[in-house]
């Protein structure tokens, strides 16, 4: 289990299930609160108030196709910056210099991978 002051999380994911999937690894690795967002507009108003210690983010959303737009967004204006776990099912669709900014996990990733992607440093 992480140890940190903050240990909020947000889950940027329009797949219900994958998304309760996510929250409970990132419950059980220590992270509260967890919060979920099916759309990349939710999740820019989020990041405002909840400044979260991890973003996990599926760069194919419903109302985006570049999801990764966000951890751009997150590189230019947060600070202190998220840990970031892009996991998406088009990785190859992330530019390089913004894939650079966290970690790439392939869809579907297995929770083993996921969990060492959120522990590493």
């Amino acid at each position: 289990m992480t140890n940190a002051k903050n240990m909020s999380a947000l889950v940027v994911e329009d797949d219900p299930i994958v998304a309760m999937a996510t929250e409970e690894i990132l419950r059980s690795e220590g992270y509260d609160p967890v919060v979920i967002c099916a759309s990349a507009s939710a999740a820019v108003e989020c990041l405002v108030t909840l400044a979260p210690r991890v973003l996990v983010l599926d760069t194919g959303l419903a109302d985006r196709d570049d999801g990764w737009s966000i951890a751009e967004l997150v590189r230019e204006t947060v600070s202190p910056r998220p840990k970031l776990l892009f996991v998406t099912g088009s990785p190859e669709a992330i530019p390089s210099d913004i894939a650079k900014l966290g970690t790439v996990l392939a869809k579907p990733c297995t929770e083993e991978d996921f969990r060492r992607a959120l522990r590493a440093t």
